[in-house]
């Protein structure tokens, strides 16, 4: 049957046989166009105030003649597609088809039902036309219907006392200018008296003088009024660089003037009973232990107010004494300077010193901060220069590191989560102090001594997936390896002596078993555990034969295709246009081209932005974007014991708990010996059918994983098409026993 606008109004209004509407509910409930298009020829016709054509309109497809012809079916054959196109396309068009109808409907298919209130009315107005002196029958009250008969309805014409007036259709526009004047003065004179308010306000004076003058008024103030005999008027600041002392003889009070800003480093606040606490010597500028009279002394909690000395010593009445606060200064990092040199190449570069974590494009010649995170997406080379070109960083696509601080000023230190890295040392120049290099890859920390003849060192760091339910991965949570293309070099693992000179490393997986990571324990705490360091020969990875050099070891351009080259341009365009990276990829990953949006999805797995992740494996339209969703959230979930639970979270805000529970439990993934057990391969294939399409993706991710191919399934494909492929999958679970066969 073929389902048109005619007979679908025909249907709506209730005038179809009993076996006809049954055919067209069920073709509506079948059909999400058709389901809207019912949904919203409802709203259309209760709406108010929609704008309608004149009556007297002429143009083609607004003629009223036009609906007419349309509703008594006397439009062309021809034309009736491309006026039903123009009908969908306007509300108002729309409504006024929907709305005859339904008129027609319910006066042709019998007597309308009019109420009491309406017969009034219509009386009333057709008596308002009648002379004065006319007459009625006597029945005439006593008729019945929805009408009333009324004899001189065509009797005497009264003739016009004056020439008829032509009432136009349209309603003439109001004169509100003076009144919208009004509205627009009222707003002028209160902002008007709201800024003449903030001008006046004494407490807004100084706003805008800076720091150095504001100190300058209050150190002004306070000599004033030292002068004036006052000694601790107006203190505001308290610091402990230098004391301003009263000329008022025994019974003056030393009063520390404002610190100045950067003047002293950072402390930590630490207790006396603390062993790493050295005794406390004071400042250089504090008052000598023997100075007597009624001094103050500083709190050194920021924000509390000083205690006279005599408190602090206690008294004869029970007080306990306070404990001086032992001070200690916080260790200081240190960071060469690194300098980004790449053009036309996206970096992402979230500062260290950003407060919200905020993301940006790195421009040429933008200096990398401490703790600055960098991220190199697909498609992309990163390069910077070291401490005046004395070391060069390429960074490969898909990598992410971080600068972090050393507290020996001769180091560089570098973080590294994931990706490939060149490191080239150039001979020393001038009075260059950069002497080594230290790593960290996960909870393991190396140091190699950079040598004086040129080299250049090729790391790859390779994060590891689980296959296993809420444990760490067999071999450890990274693949990391080092070689030295040039003269070899000297590597420490931690505190211990440095390995003889080499020109190959395996770093990584230490040779550990499996354990179970529990919620909030943390790696090093348990155990066995394959991220705890155990005690080997010189604490140095083992020597192993050296793997031949990787292909990009030798720093060329990315080889692309023209397709690839055409979608990283386009990729760029994005990436130059976004504020917040982290919000505009979750944008940027519903893009109608699935290979844009598959490069936005690697974004987000590259920065570990796990709440992005999991809304993109529920709702993206493209197969390609919530595969890379599931290999971001399956290499961040074991990184971290938190990590299980924020992600319960992330899952529980998205998916009913019976569906969240079962994402989490596929995320985790599953072994070759999984794939062998018939309850697990039943699981799977029955999530095939599961209503939402992040259980059916991750149901064939794994089967596909396990047994290397789908067998035409695909998550979003018609039901029928799926059921097909499911199945081919019963058939092989029979045949076989289970996913994988056994050995």
């Amino acid at each position: 049957m073929k389902l048109t606008l005619r007979y679908l109004l025909a249907y709506l209004d209730d005038i179809l046989k009993p076996q006809d509407a049954a055919a067209v509910g069920r073709l509506v409930k079948s059909s999400p166009n058709a389901t809207t298009l019912v949904e919203r020829i409802r709203a259309l016709i209760r709406m108010r105030r929609l704008t309608v054509p004149a009556p007297a309109e002429k143009k083609k497809g607004l003629n009223a003649n036009d609906v007419a012809e349309y509703l008594d079916n006397l439009t062309p054959a021809d034309e009736v597609a491309a006026y039903e196109e123009s009908l969908l396309k306007s509300d108002e068009k729309l409504a006024e088809v929907a709305g005859t109808h339904q008129i027609l409907s319910l006066v042709l298919g019998g007597r309308p039902k009019i109420p009491a209130s309406t017969k009034s009315q219509l009386q009333q107005i057709a008596m308002s036309f009648l002379p004065e002196d006319a007459e009625f029958p006597d029945d005439a009250s006593q008729s019945t219907g929805s009408s009333v008969e009324i004899p001189a309805m065509v009797a005497p014409s009264i003739e016009p006392a004056s020439q008829e007036i032509a009432i136009p259709f349209e309603i003439p526009k109001r004169n509100d200018g003076f009144k919208q004047f009004i509205v627009i003065l009222g707003v002028v004179l209160l902002l008007g008296a709201w800024a003449y308010s903030i001008l006046t306000d004494p407490s807004f004076r100084d706003v805008g003088k800076g720091y150095v003058e504001r100190s300058s008024d209050s150190e002004a103030t306070v000599n004033a009024d030292l002068a004036n005999g006052d000694p601790v008027a107006n203190v505001e600041e308290v610091g402990t660089s230098e004391l301003v002392t009263s000329n008022s003889g025994e019974n003056s009070v030393k009063v520390p003037s404002p610190q100045k800003m950067n003047q002293q480093p950072h402390i930590a606040v630490t207790t006396p009973t603390s062993p790493a606490a050295p005794a406390s010597t004071g400042s250089p500028n504090m008052p000598p232990p023997e100075s007597t009279g009624s001094e103050l002394v500083a709190n050194s909690i920021p924000g509390q107010p000083m205690v006279p000395a005599e408190n602090a010593a206690g008294n004869e009445t029970g007080n306990e004494a306070i404990a001086p606060v032992v001070v200690q200064p916080n260790p200081i990092e240190f960071a060469p300077t690194m300098l980004y040199v790449t053009e036309n190449q996206p970096l992402i570069y979230v500062p260290g010193d950003s407060q919200t974590g905020s993301s940006v494009v790195a421009k040429t010649g933008t200096e990398i901060k401490l703790n600055s995170s960098l991220f190199s997406p697909q498609y992309t080379l990163a390069s910077f220069t070291i401490n005046n070109d004395r070391v060069r960083l390429q960074m490969r696509e898909n990598s992410a590191a971080q600068l972090t601080g050393s507290d020996n000023e001769q180091t560089l230190s570098l973080r590294l989560f994931q990706g490939h890295y060149l490191l080239e040392v150039l001979p020393e120049v001038g009075d260059d102090n950069l002497k080594s290099l230290q790593l960290e890859i996960g909870k393991n920390t190396w140091t190699i001594v950079l040598p004086e003849d040129p080299t250049t060192l090729v790391l790859e760091v390779i994060p590891q997936p689980t296959n296993q339910y809420e444990q760490i991965p067999t071999n450890g949570l990274y693949v990391a390896n080092l070689w030295s293309t040039g003269v070899p070099v000297r590597l420490q693992m931690g505190a211990s002596e440095p390995s003889p000179p080499k020109n190959y490393f395996a770093l990584l997986p230490l040779n550990l078993a499996t354990t179970q990571l529990p919620p909030g324990i943390e790696p090093d705490a348990v155990p066995g555990n394959n991220n705890k360091l155990l005690p080997a020969e010189n604490d140095q990875p083992a020597a192993i034969d050296a793997p031949p050099l990787p292909a990009w070891s030798d720093g060329g351009p990315l080889t692309m295709t023209l397709s690839q080259k055409r979608d990283q341009q386009e990729f760029l365009k994005y990436l130059g246009a976004s504020k917040n990276l982290w919000l505009d990829m979750q944008g940027v990953a519903d893009d109608p081209n699935p290979r844009i949006a598959e490069l936005a999805t690697r974004v987000l797995a590259l920065g570990s932005q796990y709440d992005s992740l999991v809304t993109i494996l529920a709702r993206s339209p493209h197969e390609e974007t919530r595969t890379e969703a599931i290999r971001g959230l399956r290499i961040w979930l074991p990184q971290d014991p938190s990590h299980p639970e924020l992600l319960k979270e992330s899952l529980a805000k998205t998916f009913n708990p019976e569906t969240a529970q079962t994402v989490y439990t596929l995320l985790w993934g599953y072994t070759l010996e999984d794939g062998r057990r018939p309850d697990i391969s039943r699981r799977l294939v029955d999530g095939l059918r599961h209503e939402h399409v992040a259980v059916r993706e991750l149901s064939i991710y794994w089967i596909a994983e396990l047994t290397g191919q789908k067998l035409g399934y695909r998550p979003l494909a018609v039901a029928t098409t799926r059921e097909q492929a499911v199945t081919s999958w019963e058939r092989h679970l029979t045949r076989v026993g289970a996913l994988v066969a056994p050995e």
